[in-house]
């Protein structure tokens, strides 16, 4: 691994800000070890990755979730079920023997069909490895038709020297049936820990809709060697609340302060949106057994090569574009933003290179493409949005930095976790929607005029006021080019009453269970219903939360044409509230 960029304004921050920053760490990075997976993760080796496992322990597996809207508990990840099962997997023809099988995933790659899978290699045999490594990430790439963005983003964070997994992709079978082409990650684990940091004694801890604010910073998950005091989360949380310039001393001894700026500036050259500073999601931070500060490493990155973010409520700019307190605190601390400032421009001429990143592109779509099930269009389609990004990114990035400093805007002290949900009585909900539909079943086209008659939005908000839409857009049925595993889904738009949003619900089907069920509830394992407001003048796109209720769908032929009726009645489940969903203001004399 490549010796991390120091900027120089973190020398000139000593002398600037004197003893106050004398102890801010210098950020170097550990050299990354080679070792004897190298060989596993080289872009040129496309595993076969075969799996037996009895019928009836796969059906468990596929079905296994976790659950979004239970409250979590100090240290719990989101409560689940899943378990690993006994299996037998082989790797480029050689069997590996008995393992342990599990399913991955909390919301978007979350499947029954094609799930995302771990593979456990001391599952049957207490400290059994292959080629030094306890387990694999097997992603299905569900949110990610392009396939390549895990690959690109980790090289570049890889490259500009911060700790980031490898990976390269793999050919998937279980049962003789052909699941596609997975991306191989690297798990975040003991043996990844010893090849980064060359130690492993230490506190990992992954987050998923944490920060380190009260409200926040008790539910990340505990992985290996952390205790359930989260001590080195506590440290960061107990620096944040020292007052005026010695907390940037104080979060300098409780995390590696070099190490985030260049990790959140990484995340904005990689367009990684839902990681930590974007979404407070997708990310692990790692405290050593004698380096004690936190430093971070980056997971979840299908999302990425994308410079927008839909859980941002408020417009802001490429170099603003994050929720994170840790970001906000560097922003809006004026030696650490000429640090952040610079970091950015070094990975811009030094990290990001446009001809490198396309290259890789040509070369994974050339090996991956006959491999894909189906037709190819999404994975050529997500390529041309790859590519614009591409060509987009630089001036984007370089607006921010070349002219007047943008200002702070986005909103964090305050501002309520998204997830626990349902496990309180009646967090977050802020009023019910009751819908009716009748649609046709067809290939989905956003880039048409889907207005009809024949959807119906009756929305009461918490105070027992109206919310009243005046007309409606609607569409069901299945992506170009649908293979046999993806999901049935549909858009239902509402516009509001003298306003220039629409309200967007997307509802989409587990695709078993809505061939088979009539009634599904909208947990995000059966059906998953997004709320989101999008604003027709300013093409302003928000995702405010989500559906907690059930959907009731009768599918009949009309006109030899399917289509698909019923209804919705489900609580408004916010963590973003719109003013418009807000309780009207009592009259008070």
């Amino acid at each position: 691994m490549k010796r991390e960029f120091i900027s120089p304004v973190a020398v000139r921050l000593t002398c600037l800000l004197g003893m106050l920053l004398s102890a801010w760490p210098s950020g170097q990075a550990e050299v990354a070890q080679s070792d004897s997976a190298d060989g596993l993760f080289a872009l040129d080796n496309f595993l076969e990755v075969k799996i037996q496992m009895s019928p009836l322990y796969w059906d468990r597996l596929r079905y296994q979730y976790r659950d979004i809207t239970q409250e979590r508990q100090p240290g719990e990840a989101f409560k689940d079920n899943y378990t690993y099962l006994p299996a037998l997997v082989s790797i480029n023809g050689k069997s590996i023997g008995p393992v342990g099988l599990r399913k991955k995933g909390l919301i978007g790659s979350s499947s029954t069909q094609r799930p995302s899978l771990k593979i456990k290699f001391n599952f049957a045999k207490k400290g059994g490895r292959y080629l030094g490594l306890d387990r694999l990430t097997l992603n299905n790439n569900i949110q990610d038709p392009s396939l390549v963005k895990q690959y690109l983003s980790y090289k570049l964070f890889r490259k500009a020297g911060l700790p980031a997994p490898r990976c390269n992709f793999a050919r998937v079978f279980v049962n003789g049936q052909y699941l596609g082409v997975y991306t191989n990650v690297e798990s975040v684990r003991k043996p990844f820990l010893k090849r980064v940091f060359n130690e492993d004694k230490g506190d990992l801890y992954e987050g998923m809709i944490n920060d380190f604010r009260e409200g926040f910073h008790k539910t990340f998950e505990v992985k290996d060697g952390a205790g359930k005091k989260m001590k080195s989360i506590r440290r960061v949380v107990e620096a944040l609340d020292v007052e005026g310039d010695e907390k940037i001393d104080a979060l300098g001894r409780a995390i590696n302060l070099d190490q985030f700026i260049n990790f959140w500036a990484l995340e904005i050259i990689s367009g990684h949106w839902d990681g930590y500073n974007g979404n407070l999601n997708n990310f692990f931070v790692y405290s050593g057994k004698e380096d004690k500060r936190l430093r971070f490493i980056p997971w979840g990155t299908d999302g990425s090569l994308t410079a927008g973010n839909p859980f941002i409520g408020t417009k802001t700019t490429r170099t603003t574009n994050a929720k994170s307190i840790l970001a906000k605190t560097v922003y809006t601390h004026p030696e650490t933003l000429k640090h952040f400032h610079a970091a950015l421009k070094h990975h811009l001429e030094h990290t990001w290179n446009e001809e490198e990143m396309l290259a890789d592109l040509a070369a994974i779509h050339k090996m991956v493409g006959p491999h894909v099930i189906g037709s190819t269009k999404g994975l050529e389609f997500q390529a041309e949005r790859i590519r614009e990004y591409v060509k987009t990114n630089r001036p984007t990035v370089e607006e921010d930095l070349n002219g007047p400093t943008p200002e702070w805007v986005v909103p964090v002290e305050g501002q309520k976790p998204i997830i626990p949900g349902g496990g309180k009585e009646d967090a977050n909900i802020v009023g019910n929607l009751k819908a009716k539909f009748l649609l046709e079943m067809e290939t989905l086209n956003y880039e048409v005029d889907n207005s009809t008659d024949q959807v119906r939005f009756d929305i009461t908000k918490k105070d027992g006021s109206k919310l009243e839409t005046v007309s409606y857009r609607g569409q069901a049925g299945f992506p170009v080019g649908a293979r046999w595993f993806d999901s049935p889904r549909m858009v239902l738009e509402g516009k509001l009453k003298g306003r220039p949003e629409w309200l967007r619900l997307f509802i989409g089907f587990d695709p078993e269970k809505f061939r088979h069920l009539n009634t599904l509830k909208l947990d995000h394992f059966n059906a998953k219903g997004w709320v989101s407001l999008v604003n027709e003048e300013t093409e302003q796109f928000i995702i405010c939360g989500m559906l907690d209720g059930e959907i009731v769908i009768d599918k009949k032929d009309i006109e030899a044409k399917p289509h698909i009726e019923g209804t919705i009645d489900a609580d408004l489940r916010l963590w973003r509230v719109p003013s418009i969903l807000a309780p009207e203001p009592s009259d008070k004399k």
